[in-house]
């Protein structure tokens, strides 16, 4: 089930379905390691978790299956202020 998984995973197939049942193994061999072991089973379970937010690549099969995810950041409007904006600076505007 791994090896369907990892390959799944790398032909751009299902990713985040694969990148869960990747982070799942690792859940379970979590438990079966010592603390030294735990380290690498414990990064790849963040990795999992990241490819699983973040979905498959623009290039994957996916991607042409089911079309690109596009994510829009909507701009603020000028009434929202932010005391940490760095181009407020440069345009003039006071903090």
């Amino acid at each position: 089930m791994a090896a369907a998984a990892g390959v799944s995973l790398l032909s751009g197939v299902f990713t985040p379905m694969a990148a869960a049942v990747i982070a799942l193994g690792n859940l379970i061999a979590l438990a079966q390691e010592t603390w030294a072991e735990r380290l690498p089973v414990i990064f790849l379970i963040m990795v999992s978790a990241a490819i699983i937010c973040v979905g498959p690549g623009a290039y994957s099969i996916d991607a042409r299956l089911f079309g690109r995810r596009e994510i829009i950041i909507p701009l603020r409007s000028p009434s929202q202020k932010s005391c940490g904006d760095p181009l407020r600076a440069e345009r003039g505007q006071a903090f």
